[in-house]
């Protein structure tokens, strides 16, 4: 552990070079041995656009987990609506009514996706994984969730391509691994959590944010 007064003559020394906002995260490095990192949108083209995020799930997932699609869609919804405030996200009603009038939507040029919901970006969201239990015992609480999200630009040049694609995968709560789960929870607990996870893992890929890092 560092030496209380080696900390403290590095945080003073810290102060001739940082101003005074900036002296929480010099202290919370030097004490905690953590760090506040910006980080730069990995795609930020949803900024100041109309966007509708569209769900699936395979199979298993819809078997399963037939309101997984529903609560996803949603929370990465609020979650990019968070980020990024003069972004337009089209209402969860909006894309039901969608979804419930165009069942084979996932086969759809995403050009025609695009023209039936008036908008500029299309970002779909497929599903992989999702659970609430560990595999194999139902004992044990684990969320989990494994998707790849795809962005499609209307009035790019390519609309019906993917102009970025990312695979994100989360285990809940975070300090669990798989295999390690919790044994007092419920599934709608763990399932709130994994989806808040997950969406805002999902928003930040389209969004400056701060990470904080050992």
């Amino acid at each position: 552990m560092m030496n209380r007064k080696v900390g403290f003559l590095l945080v003073m020394t810290s102060l001739w070079s940082v101003g005074c906002q900036e002296l929480g995260w010099v202290i919370q490095s030097v004490f905690d041995n953590e760090q506040k990192v910006m980080v730069k949108a990995a795609y930020p083209g949803l900024q100041d656009r109309k966007v509708a995020v569209l769900v699936s799930a395979d199979d298993v997932v819809a078997m399963r987990y037939p309101q997984a699609p529903d609560e996803i869609g949603r929370g990465v919804s609020r979650a990019v609506t968070a980020e990024l405030p003069g972004t337009h996200l089209l209402t969860p009603d909006q894309i039901d009514t969608f979804t419930d009038t165009h069942k084979s939507w996932v086969s759809m040029p995403r050009s025609d996706v695009a023209k039936q919901l008036d908008v500029q970006r299309v970002v779909t969201i497929d599903l992989h994984e999702y659970r609430t239990r560990e595999a194999g015992n139902a004992h044990i609480w684990l969320g989990v969730v494994k998707a790849t999200i795809d962005v499609y630009e209307a009035d790019g040049s390519e609309p019906d391509a993917s102009i970025y694609r990312s695979i994100i995968e989360i285990v809940h709560p975070e300090n669990q691994s798989v295999g390690a789960g919790v044994l007092n929870s419920d599934d709608r607990t763990i399932e709130l959590g994994m989806v808040k996870q997950f969406s805002t893992m999902a928003a930040h890929l389209f969004a400056d944010h701060v990470e904080i890092r050992n």
